[in-house]
């Protein structure tokens, strides 16, 4: 029975997987890439949120996602350090 929550939860993890560019970003001329944790969280965050892609970097306490698509439109989104949309405005 542990094997198979374990497994459910690998699994769901792995769908949870972000579908946004989470590379070596910069910010300021500053590295800031992802950790693996942040990007599942972010992942699933944004897909709360019914967006997905974009390009996505840590600044400090935020993440940034650039680029990213909720419907049919593109927009630049902010999330706090709990992963709450703290700021969505439309890209340009």
């Amino acid at each position: 029975m542990k094997h198979i929550l374990i497994t459910a939860a690998l699994a769901t993890g792995i769908a949870a997987t972000p579908a946004f560019a989470a590379a070596d970003k910069k910010i300021d001329g500053r590295s800031n890439p992802l950790t693996k944790e942040a990007q599942t969280k972010l992942g699933v965050a944004m897909k709360d949120a019914g967006c997905e892609g974009g390009d996505a970097v840590q600044d400090g306490e935020y993440v940034s996602v650039t680029g990213t698509t909720c419907g049919n439109r593109s927009y630049n989104l902010t999330f706090d350090r709990d992963f709450k949309v703290t700021q969505k405005e439309e890209a340009k």
